[in-house]
C-alpha cells in the first residue's frame, strides 16, 4: 500500500505527497525491523538457542538506541532515518551467523 502511494499519489489523495520522504524512510526501515525476529526464529528452529537469544537482544538494543537517537534529534523523520542506520551493524551481524 505504501508503495502505491509512492508510485500513484492519486490513489491514496493528493495530500500524501507531503509525507513522501517519511514513506520512503518507513519502507527502508522495514527490513532491519523484520529480519531481526526472522533470523532468531530461525537460529531457535535450527536449536541454536545462544545465537537465536543473541540476535534478539543486539537487534532490540541497535533499534531502540537508535529510535531513541533519532527521535531525540529529527522527531520522526530521525526514527525512521535511525532505525535504517541501525540496520547497517545488523545486516554485517546476520551475514557472519555461524
Amino acid at each position: 500500500m505504501a508503495t502505491i502511494g509512492l508510485v500513484n499519489a492519486d490513489l491514496l489523495g493528493s495530500e500524501i505527497t507531503r509525507y513522501k520522504a517519511y514513506v520512503i524512510l518507513a519502507l527502508l526501515a522495514i527490513p532491519t525491523n523484520v529480519l531481526g525476529g526472522f533470523f532468531s526464529h530461525v537460529l531457535a528452529a535450527a536449536q541454536n538457542t545462544t545465537a537465536s537469544a543473541m540476535i534478539a537482544v543486539v537487534t532490540g538494543a541497535l533499534l531502540t538506541i537508535s529510535t531513541y537517537i533519532g527521535i531525540s534529534l529529527a522527531k520522526i523523520q530521525g526514527m525512521y532515518l535511525g532505525n535504517v542506520t541501525a540496520g547497517i551493524p545488523c545486516y554485517n551481524y546476520y551475514c557472519n551467523l555461524p
